[in-house]
């Protein structure tokens, strides 16, 4: 089995605290994965002007309510990374109720994690991100890599956008997070192959934790599969910031 990295890849990329930062070699910034999404398929997006779609999204208020759900989240996602990659055991009684969810919901699937925070990326196209979780799957008969992006909250207004849509070949889908988070997962995997090309990835989903208690699994999108060298294609020829830094949370994405 590959030893998986959640500070540096095989092909020496790494995710920099100090610079909060991908970084090659210590001196070549590396593009995180969701500045450059926004950039290239949703610029126009923001979560106050996401009026189309669910009746039940964004309110006047939801910038409030977005920053304590982020809050929230991290130290969720902080809880998981510490568990899978140091305690490698989860206690009930110690961990948040929603941690207590996703780690009864991977048992239910029949899934093992590996490593959280995996740092993934490629220098052909100048981007890095770092993977939520690594599961195996361990099914006798279909085993292997299962890759997870973890969201918490968002399902009230999952589907809220703009009235833009993203450009082809995704023409056909609004900017809405739904969408967003579909084609951040499908980039971390083609990520994760390009970084360890030998380790076989059979599914990738995004894990809503809800906050009504919920842990939703939602595979990637079959469209993005199809259409994933073009988008990368558009990724890779989009011109760098003068200085690319590492995405939201940390941000190490």
């Amino acid at each position: 089995m590959s030893s998986f990295g959640d500070k540096i890849a095989p092909n020496g990329i790494e995710w920099c605290p100090f610079r909060q930062a991908f970084v090659y070699q210590d001196k070549q910034f590396i593009r995180g994965l969701t500045p450059i999404l926004k950039r290239v398929f949703y610029p126009l997006f923001e979560y106050n002007r996401a009026n189309h779609g669910l009746t039940t999204g964004v309110t006047v208020n939801a910038s409030g309510g977005r920053h304590k759900g982020l809050v929230k989240g991290i130290k969720i996602d902080e809880e998981i990374t510490h568990i899978i990659n140091v305690e490698r055991q989860v206690s009930q009684s110690k961990c948040h109720p929603t941690t207590w969810r996703f780690f009864s919901s991977l048992r239910e699937r029949g899934l093992r994690p590996i490593k959280a925070q995996v740092v993934v990326g490629s220098k052909e196209i100048n981007v890095a991100t770092r993977m939520d979780v690594l599961c195996m799957d361990n099914d006798s008969k279909t085993p292997g890599y299962v890759v997870l992006e973890l969201k918490t909250g968002y399902l009230h207004y999952y589907d809220r956008h703009t009235g833009n849509t993203m450009p082809a070949p995704l023409e056909v889908l609004p900017d809405s997070p739904y969408n967003q988070h579909q084609l951040q997962v499908g980039m971390t995997r083609w990520l994760f192959e390009k970084t360890y090309p030998r380790s076989q990835v059979k599914n990738a989903f995004v894990v809503v934790l809800s906050s009504d208690g919920r842990v939703v699994w939602i595979k990637e999108m079959d469209l993005i599969r199809r259409h994933i060298s073009s988008i990368v294609e558009l990724i890779r020829v989009k011109k760098p910031k003068q200085r690319g830094r590492g995405r939201g949370r940390g941000r190490s994405k």
